[in-house]
């Protein structure tokens, strides 16, 4: 009698903790108040992102930090009070420690130059916003196969310093 009254005790609470267990279903996607988005080889990829604007060659750099596994896109461009506007340029470096370069790519060597457009551009809060696409390409360093990296429909807003 005790043995059938514990499992009946005890049954009920078993079921009610495998199903707090369970994985909730997907929410909205998170997207952090400065960040770098896009489909990275056609999978959603959104990072925190951050900015500096450099006055004296008026270029933009713009980071994605994804911190599993540790790397980072880094798309450089001409101001956008420029004209015309230079080229951008893009690059990923795959790190370890967050500073030991295990493996890299860049837009240079690509048919397609990485596009970026600035929609936005806040100079007091110092915040620019944009859309980009790039295809990189592993560097021969690390790879003669020469393998590809796409970021399509990529947006990034980020807040930017100004190094003195």
């Amino acid at each position: 009698m005790k043995t059938s009254l514990l499992k009946l005790l005890i049954s009920p609470l078993l079921l009610l903790g495998a199903a707090a267990c369970e994985k909730e279903s997907a929410g909205p996607e998170v997207v952090p108040e400065f960040y770098v988005r896009a489909q990275k080889n056609d999978q959603a990829w959104v990072v925190e992102g951050t900015g500096v604007y450099e006055r004296a060659t008026k270029k933009f750099y713009v980071f994605g930090y994804q911190s599993q596994p540790e790397a980072y896109l880094r798309l450089h461009f001409d101001a956008p009070t420029q004209s015309p506007a230079g080229p951008a340029e893009a690059g990923w470096s795959d790190l370890v420690g967050g500073d030991v370069l295990v493996n890299s790519y860049s837009s240079t060597g690509v048919a397609e130059l990485p596009s970026v457009e600035i929609t936005q551009l806040d100079t007091v809060q110092r915040i620019v916003e944009g859309r980009f696409q790039t295809t990189l390409r592993r560097d021969q360093r690390w790879s003669q196969q020469g393998e590809l990296l796409q970021f399509r429909n990529g947006s990034f807003r980020v807040r930017y310093t100004i190094p003195r």
